[in-house]
């Protein structure tokens, strides 16, 4: 079974070069991209998403750290690769797909800031 991430949902690493201008709605590492994706399926099927929400907003927060996003470049991001999953499409109801997002965006502020990475200045 493929587990991978198709192409088209997470550009090029030369993206993720250091130094590279950070382009907002693509900083968002495959392997955060992967666990956004194991959050949906998991809240689809009725689990307890919890911890995983956690670990994905986490990710966030350390990809915008790694690729020198500010907050709102961060928040950017993930609501564009939250727009194209095809996973959110997929959930039941707006309101789950709304919810499910904002305890996610919630989550990966307070990771941001929790984190020890310094908020680089935006000049």
């Amino acid at each position: 079974m493929d587990h991978s991430v198709p192409s088209e949902v997470v550009p090029a690493a030369a993206s993720f070069a250091p130094g590279a201008a950070p382009a907002e709605s693509s900083s968002l590492s495959r392997s955060t991209v992967l666990a956004m994706r194991r959050l949906l399926h998991a809240f689809r099927d009725g689990w307890i998403v919890d911890s995983l929400a956690v670990s994905a907003a986490q990710m966030v927060a350390d990809d915008a750290h790694r690729n020198g996003l500010r907050p709102e470049q961060m928040l950017v991001c993930l609501k564009d690769q939250w727009a194209d999953l095809a996973e959110v499409r997929q959930l039941s109801g707006a309101v789950d797909r709304q919810h499910l997002l904002s305890q996610l965006i919630t989550l990966a502020i307070e990771a941001y800031y929790s984190t020890s990475h310094p908020v680089r200045d935006a000049g």
